[in-house]
């Protein structure tokens, strides 16, 4: 069931035939993850080191996505307080459930690559959003949801 090759990567041959979307979540930071994010802020400035979040992909159907993208994004915006987040503009939901393994957050192998590659270009470009940009995307998404 769980293959690992000589790079270490590891593949389950387990395929689920049918995903459920990633639960729904609030968008609030607790106080012990605040401080988290905090010390690692911290440390990073002291050690010289440049940080950046990123969401995970994480399956939704297509009807519950922008649900799951606004939630998102709203967590992203405090996250985005504290330090730098690469700019995802899928805001970590994936609508392609034949990218995913065992699970709604298992990439499989040509998910992950693609990913993979997203994820240096992101951080070699150091594209994250800036100041006003996750507002601006939560207000016209906002927008789009009290249009239907």
């Amino acid at each position: 069931l769980l293959n690992t090759d000589a790079s270490g990567w590891q593949n389950t041959t387990v395929r689920l035939s049918h995903y459920g979307p990633v639960p729904p979540h609030n968008s609030n930071l607790s106080e012990y993850n605040e401080k988290l994010l905090w010390w690692v802020r911290q440390w990073c400035e002291r050690n010289n080191v440049r940080v950046a979040y990123s969401l995970p992909w994480g399956f939704q159907n297509p009807d519950t996505a922008p649900r799951m993208q606004r939630i998102n994004a709203a967590c992203l915006k405090k996250i985005a307080a504290i330090f730098p987040v690469l700019k995802d503009t899928r805001m970590g939901v994936c609508t392609d459930s034949t990218q995913f393994s065992n699970t709604n957050y298992h990439l499989n192998a040509e998910a992950a690559a693609v990913r993979t590659d997203e994820l240096a270009r992101q951080i070699k470009n150091w594209e994250v959003w800036g100041p006003g940009e996750l507002e601006a995307w939560e207000q016209a998404h906002s927008a789009n949801a009290q249009g239907r």
